[in-house]
């Protein structure tokens, strides 16, 4: 029989196998890929999109090894990138878009500023005012508080109740002192106000129902697990994104969509620019640069799974990425009299969701190299086992 040392030795070598083969099925700190890539079934994954585009273009492929698509003609697709390209990276960025390439561009929705220069791309956070944070009410369907501020920055003290007021008695409705009639029935649809509250990780993931309830139906009211999400504004830091719920019109369509986005677009006029999505500010820009084209959207929302759900944004989504391809195919047309090559790809980057920066020793522990370490870990330990039997322990100096 062995000693209990040996044995207690023997339990504590296993138990250390165990783990790391554990630890190759199960990590601890969670999800190994980003929660709004194209592999990912949340509500801002874009699963959806991908397997919509599948079936609608004659090539539509994911790429996760390198930033640039392989043709000069393809449409990249860079939505809601855990990182933004390097100094670098955008070179090669410009590279592919002035000598024929197409880019559908789209930030992160929780670190909206970004800024490359050499492709015009100029995207910084909505402004987190005052009159923002001053203007927070109660929602009657359970969605917690959202703030109210009209297009023009100016604060509506009459159309805005206290939350104790809202509860005991609907608020009075102001008459226009000229008209007599209300003020907010002569606004037309695209100047509606806008609802904004500073973005929590939770909090994107709600939908106002009172604007929803007559196009979409049951499927546009909230989920039980945004109940109470949105916090007092006053409670949070400034520096929080702020999320815009406003209507938005398009090019594309007659009708009307909500717009979500925590970013807007620099107000600069580049030669060629066309407006494709517009609230009260322009929200999707298109642009030639050089051979190429730029496709800029203020928000990665419309490509969610969640507006996936619904026809309008669905069908705003295609069309964005459709503007975009469109190029390619003209420049394809141009090109097939000297070349044969197939016809131009949409291309879903994920390379900016899977690289890291340089980590030192920490690299080994990123997703994809994790599993390498642990198994190289797991042959270490099993030859100290082994070692440790054949030679066994150490005998104490007397």
């Amino acid at each position: 029989m062995k000693p209990k040392r040996l044995q207690r030795s023997d339990r504590i070598w296993c138990g250390l196998a165990i783990a790391c083969i554990v630890l190759q099925f199960w990590w601890l700190p969670g999800e190994s890929r980003s929660s709004a890539d194209s592999y990912s079934t949340t509500l801002e994954g874009k699963l959806a999109l991908y397997r919509m585009l599948e079936p609608l273009f004659p090539r539509v492929i994911r790429n996760s090894e390198t930033l640039i698509p392989a043709s000069q003609s393809d449409t990249l697709v860079i939505v809601s990138p855990d990182r933004y390209p390097g100094s670098d990276e955008e070179e090669q960025l410009y590279q592919f878009v002035t000598g024929g390439g197409t880019l559908v561009f789209a930030p992160n929705i929780s670190s909206p500023k970004c800024d490359l220069s050499s492709l015009g791309i100029h995207l910084s956070p909505l402004p987190y005012t005052a009159s923002t944070s001053g203007n927070a009410i109660a929602t009657g369907n359970g969605n917690g508080t959202t703030a109210v501020e009209t297009d023009d920055g100016n604060s509506d003290e009459q159309s805005q109740p206290t939350m104790d007021a809202q509860t005991s008695s609907p608020p009075d409705t102001k008459k226009s002192p000229d008209t007599g009639a209300d003020p907010s029935a002569q606004q037309p649809d695209n100047e509606r106000a806008t609802r904004r509250t500073p973005l929590d990780p939770l909090s994107e993931l709600s939908m106002d129902h009172d604007d929803q309830e007559d196009s979409r139906g049951i499927t546009g009211q909230a989920l039980p697990s945004d109940e109470g999400l949105l916090a007092d504004p006053d409670a949070l830091p400034s520096d929080e994104p702020t999320l815009s719920q406003e209507t938005a019109s398009g090019t594309f369509t007659d009708e009307s969509f909500e717009w979500r986005t925590t970013a807007e677009i620099d107000t600069r006029v580049r030669s060629g620019q066309e407006t494709l999505v517009r609230t009260s500010r322009d929200e999707v820009v298109s642009w030639p640069l050089g051979q190429g084209r730029v496709v800029l959207c203020s928000s990665p929302d419309v490509f969610s799974n969640r507006s996936m759900m619904f026809p309008e944004t669905r069908r705003i989504a295609v069309r964005l990425i459709e503007h975009g391809y469109q190029h390619s195919v003209d420049r394809h047309a141009r090109d097939s009299a000297t070349t044969s090559s197939q016809m131009p790809a949409v291309v879903v980057s994920e390379f900016l969701n899977v690289t890291m920066s340089y980590q030192n020793h920490g690299v080994l522990l990123t997703p994809s190299l994790r599993s390498g370490t642990l198994q190289i870990v797991l042959a270490a330990i099993l030859c100290g086992w082994l070692g440790f039997h054949r030679f066994g322990p150490a005998i104490q100096d007397r």
